[in-house]
């Protein structure tokens, strides 16, 4: 059934189309010096987070992934990120993509340490330093986790016990933690770090998310009992004159 319905804002398809490539735009800058319809638009998702939890448990760890690649799941992650962070509270971002990790870029950040060191070393989480947990992007109480490309062994390093304790740990520490993780129907990662979080949202495409692959991925969530907070929908003609837009439909996966 429906859960809600949040605002509806425009964006430009070229920025649908960037969204989750490797081009080193700067987040903040988008953000401060966008279109003001993108940031009201990305409020108005965040109004709809924040009421759902209101009315429900406490979801303060959020995973965020899309059927396929190229569905502009990481623009969706920056920007959610921003908006948690403007309203006051103390956001993370943790980039969970072990093949293709590219959120630091985003906000010209370096990852020579990430959340795959975390992982794969023995050392207590009690005494890394808090930015070995959690990197300041410039924005006032927004920091990311980055990640990188490793040859270690991923899914090992997944089905760990430690994956667990990292993802508490940062959880205890920020307000709110937002994870960026590889499209659900490509890797077995999605669904291995998201039976550890509160919530997930499941991005799709306007003409690019086919509605076979929508559907898989929401049987795949319904299988392993994940609670499914909503879709954003991208990159949705919703003008008579092709105007691009960002249409935000929390509601049932199945309208896709």
């Amino acid at each position: 059934g429906n859960l809600f319905q949040s605002a509806t804002g425009r964006v430009s398809r070229d920025l649908v189309l960037s969204g989750d490539q490797d081009d080193g735009s700067s987040a903040l800058a988008t953000w401060q010096s966008g279109p003001a319809f993108i940031t009201e638009s990305f409020r108005g998702t965040l109004a709809s987070i924040l009421r759902n939890q209101a009315s429900a448990k406490n979801q303060k760890m959020i995973l965020i992934t899309s059927p396929g690649p190229a569905e502009g799941k990481t623009t969706v992650v920056q920007n959610l990120g921003i908006a948690l962070a403007e309203s006051g509270r103390k956001v993370l971002l943790v980039d969970a993509d072990f093949r293709r990790p590219h959120l630091h870029r985003k906000f010209s950040l370096p990852n020579e340490w990430g959340l795959i060191d975390v992982l794969c070393d023995d050392t207590p989480l009690k005494e890394y330093s808090p930015e070995q947990l959690g990197v300041f992007t410039g924005f006032p109480g927004l920091s990311i986790l980055p990640n990188r490309i490793t040859q270690n062994n991923v899914s090992k390093a997944l089905y760990s016990p430690r994956l667990r304790t990292i993802l508490e740990t940062l959880a205890s520490r920020y307000d709110m933690v937002i994870v960026d993780a590889p499209p659900i129907l490509s890797v077995a990662d999605t669904r291995i770090v998201a039976s550890l979080t509160d919530a997930l949202i499941l991005v799709l495409r306007s003409g690019v998310t086919q509605r076979e692959a929508a559907m898989e991925a929401y049987q795949l969530i319904q299988e392993d009992g994940l609670a499914l907070l909503g879709t954003v929908l991208t990159d949705y003609d919703l003008s008579s004159d092709r105007r691009r837009q960002y249409y935000y439909d929390y509601g049932d996966p199945s309208r896709a």
